[in-house]
């Protein structure tokens, strides 16, 4: 019934709980399944920066700058943002690799053969719809509520636009 299935996955309980149903139907139907992942570009919580440090995961120290008198603040402030940036930019994207590492070993655990993973970087709802259009996908599993924003409420705004505009069955785990 099922031939190509794809799996949205930001991390969250809820998602892999999706990532355990689609491997799931994937392993009874045969079927590939493709792994989608958005970036998440919300703010990082200190504590996972100061992870990735004691982890070597970023290269170097944090450095604390001190304004001197031949400097101008502002150069000192755009030289502070650049590096937040791409600590930022470097952690979220070795985040976003693990969240998919976790995904195809809970694939491989049911037993899938074909695992394929996209991840993408843009509006959730808009880069899932358009990789399930892009892979022929003809099943979509996302889970009801991710890591975003609107997790309290009792389906998520990701998972409603995802079922309404995919051009796919949708299945929604809570």
């Amino acid at each position: 019934m099922f031939t190509r299935i794809a799996v949205a996955t930001d991390g969250s309980s809820t998602a892999l709980r999706a990532v355990q149903a689609a491997a799931d139907l994937a392993a009874k139907y045969e079927a590939e399944v493709i792994i989608l992942h958005v970036l998440l570009w919300e703010d990082p919580k200190d504590i996972l920066k100061r992870l990735s440090f004691v982890q070597h995961v970023i290269d170097g120290e944090p450095e604390s700058s001190a304004a001197s008198d031949d400097v101008p603040v502002q150069t000192i402030i755009e030289e502070l943002e650049s590096r937040q940036m791409k600590i930022d930019e470097k952690l979220i994207t070795i985040l976003g690799n693990k969240v998919v590492e976790q995904a195809r070993l809970k694939c491989r655990e049911f037993g899938v053969n074909s695992v394929k993973e996209e991840i993408m970087e843009g509006d959730y709802a808009d880069q899932i719809i358009a990789a399930v259009k892009r892979r022929q996908a003809d099943l979509i599993v996302v889970g009801a509520r991710g890591l975003g924003q609107l997790e309290g409420l009792l389906q998520g705004s990701v998972s409603q636009a995802v079922s309404r505009n995919a051009g796919a069955t949708c299945m929604i785990v809570n």
